[in-house]
């Protein structure tokens, strides 16, 4: 009908407006959810960030702690060395090296050219098992050592039966065999010249090194 055409523009008109008024409102909502998205992920990203601050912060506190720890342990272990190497030089000659506290027992201590140990030696090494006692943890290594006058092989065995003279005497006294290991190095390591008497005194000698927990540093 006429009337019918008269309104079909207008209706034209009311429906492109409601599709415009729905395309509108559809970019509005997705912007509103592309802005829920972002402060989501700010959110979440701030809270990894703060975590990982938090994390990190853990870790720096642990780290601190092991080093104050790994700090009192070396002052400990530097302590206990020093007593341990004064009690030590009360009882035989004694020197702080690399390898260990290093307590000399020198070859006038035994029988000329045998492996029998001395009064004075027993008695020196009675004494210096008590104190190792009271260090339960230690490790000792006896090495014995000789001057270059005879061979190679007397004096390789006589080293190593002098070293195991002190450790069975050791033994005797206490001090746990399992702890204890014995080298003879004949004249292989000498301390002083043996081209004079007074080197070659000093080159018959066991040496007994102390080492082990509580008493040896990380950086030795």
């Amino acid at each position: 009908s006429s009337g019918e055409r008269k309104r079909a523009p207008e209706l034209g008109r009311v429906a492109a407006q409601a599709g415009e008024d729905a395309r509108v409102a559809a970019v509005r909502r997705a912007e509103e959810l592309k802005r829920e998205a972002a402060r989501r992920d700010a959110e979440a990203a701030q809270k990894l960030a703060e975590e990982n601050a938090r994390n990190a912060e853990r870790a720096r506190a642990q780290a601190a702690a092991e080093a104050e720890r790994a700090k009192n342990v070396e002052a400990e272990s530097a302590r206990v060395r020093a007593e341990l190497l004064a009690r030590m030089n009360q009882v035989l000659p004694t020197r702080d090296t690399p390898r260990g506290l290093v307590a000399e027992i020198g070859g006038v201590l035994f029988a000329t050219a045998k492996a029998t140990l001395e009064g004075g030696a027993r008695e020196s090494l009675a004494r210096l098992s008590g104190v190792l006692s009271a260090y339960p943890a230690l490790k000792l290594r006896i090495e014995g050592h000789t001057d270059n006058v005879g061979s190679d092989a007397t004096n390789l065995k006589l080293s190593t039966d002098r070293a195991a003279a002190v450790r069975d005497y050791l033994v005797g006294q206490g001090v746990p065999a399992a702890g204890i290991e014995v080298a003879g190095l004949g004249p292989a390591a000498p301390v002083a010249d043996n081209t004079t008497a007074e080197g070659r005194a000093r080159n018959r000698r066991v040496e007994v090194i102390v080492s082990g927990e509580g008493i040896t540093p990380s950086s030795r």
